[in-house]
């Protein structure tokens, strides 16, 4: 990736991940949450935590890669965790329909 983008400005170096989280029930009820993680990318790997992008992933309006924040600080932030943040209320929301 970086080799790729090498010749792109840093004003263009934008990026997103996307998570969608869906609930499927067999009755036919659906429910989708969608979580997205703002940032650029980065001209080297910085950090040590994480995996696969992380190293060259620098969140929006932070300092520091996704690989140089904690589980919990990245959880916070990540799509993943915004995605299952917004579906969970619905989840618990049929949970206790079933008693």
């Amino acid at each position: 990736v970086l080799e790729q983008l090498i010749n792109v400005p840093d004003e263009e170096r934008t990026g997103y991940f996307i998570c969608v989280a869906a609930l499927y029930l067999p009755n036919g009820f659906t429910h989708c949450e969608e979580g997205r993680f703002l940032g650029k990318i980065l001209r080297s790997p910085v950090g040590e935590n994480g995996f696969g992008y992380d190293p060259i992933f620098q969140p929006e309006g932070l300092a520091i890669s996704s690989a140089q924040m904690s589980a919990a600080e990245k959880d916070a932030v990540s799509h993943r965790g915004k995605a299952l943040r917004a579906i969970a209320p619905h989840v618990m929301k049929v949970l206790k329909t079933l008693g």
